[in-house]
């Protein structure tokens, strides 16, 4: 599957939004980024399994 300009501009955008409040939260709440990010995994997969199960 190719993805055009237009969509990977979008997902480049929405990956340094990702990027950008796991830094946020982690320097806030002095979390470590190992932690926020298997958070953040876990609940991609959560709601991947709730919204569209196989």
């Amino acid at each position: 599957m190719e993805i055009d300009k237009k969509r990977m501009d979008e997902l480049l955008a929405m990956k340094a939004l990702l990027e950008d409040t796991v830094e946020y939260y982690c320097d806030e709440y002095m979390v470590s980024g190992e932690i926020a990010w298997t958070m953040v995994a876990s609940l991609a997969d959560a709601k991947l399994n709730v919204d569209f199960p196989t």
